[in-house]
């Protein structure tokens, strides 16, 4: 009975996501449509994620050497995060710290997943290069896209509120996916109350994250209850076991003046120090 709760449960969260959609026909401006929209994706996201990361509204991602990304609807990162700039409706955030992004789309058509595949591929580019070292050989290491992996890679879901037939979409997204490292593509694209396209192995498996030997599966939402209670398994899946290394601040230093050295003292210098000890 539990699992038919929980989905009857999730079904009642998607009902009034779709009511809350329509809602925001109601605003003009499309700029003001699409952050509403955003809004309710990232209402979800903040109650199922688990409890070691934190999603925040939009944003950006910067790497120690200077990249930054587009701009990404919402962002799943560790708790430690350093806020470098945290406003209400954004929010700069360090590569090493990012453990998703989910890009939100009204209506996913043909050019709307290229986008969507476009920026996460991007975002999943982004080097993370910014950690302390370990303070000894123990160095944690896992399993991703078939690859080993000494810290958490960055996911990427796309969420749409509708979309062309889902078939036709699943052609489009496995054409696009061909042509690229299976590091850099999406982990998953859900339409809200429709379907999903998702990763399975070769034996049929739902797979979290895609690998070299993954096939994409068009999978149609129960008419009942609908697929997030499966979004919130992969969700699940890609945070409750992602890590994250302890960052080194110090190699984003260059993203700001270091200021000109004018002055130096050693030990033996400072205030009541012997200039005439050794060393000194």
């Amino acid at each position: 009975m539990a699992p038919e709760r929980f989905g009857n449960i999730m079904a009642s969260v998607a009902q009034r996501m779709r009511a809350e959609f329509n809602e925001t026909a109601a605003v003009n401006h499309r700029g003001g449509k699409g952050a509403t929209r955003e809004e309710i994706v990232q209402d979800f996201l903040k109650r199922y994620v688990p409890g070691q990361v934190e999603v925040t509204g939009r944003g950006e991602i910067i790497t120690a050497d200077e990249q930054v990304s587009p701009e990404c609807d919402a962002m799943i990162v560790d708790k430690s995060a350093p806020r470098f700039m945290d406003r209400r409706d954004y929010r700069i955030v360090p590569a090493e710290c990012v453990q998703g992004i989910v890009e939100v789309k009204s209506r996913l058509d043909g050019r709307e997943l290229l986008d969507a595949c476009e920026k996460i591929k991007t975002v999943k580019s982004l080097p993370k290069i910014a950690y302390a070292p370990p303070p000894d050989d123990n160095l944690r290491q896992a399993l991703f896209h078939g690859r080993v992996y000494s810290h958490t890679p960055t996911a990427g879901l796309i969420f749409a509120f509708d979309s062309i037939n889902l078939e036709e979409l699943g052609r489009q997204f496995a054409d696009w996916c061909g042509r690229q490292d299976v590091t850099l593509i999406p982990d998953g694209v859900w339409i809200l109350g429709e379907g999903s396209l998702q990763w399975l192995a070769p034996n049929g498996r739902f797979m979290a994250r895609p690998d070299p030997d993954s096939n994409l599966s068009v999978i149609r939402a129960d008419p009942e209850q609908g697929n997030l209670l499966y979004l919130t398994i992969q969700l699940n899946a890609l945070f409750a076991y992602s890590w994250m290394r302890p960052l080194d601040l110090q190699m984003y230093a260059s993203f700001g003046s270091d200021g000109v050295e004018i002055a130096r003292w050693g030990h033996a210098d400072r205030v009541g120090g012997d200039p005439d000890a050794p060393g000194a």
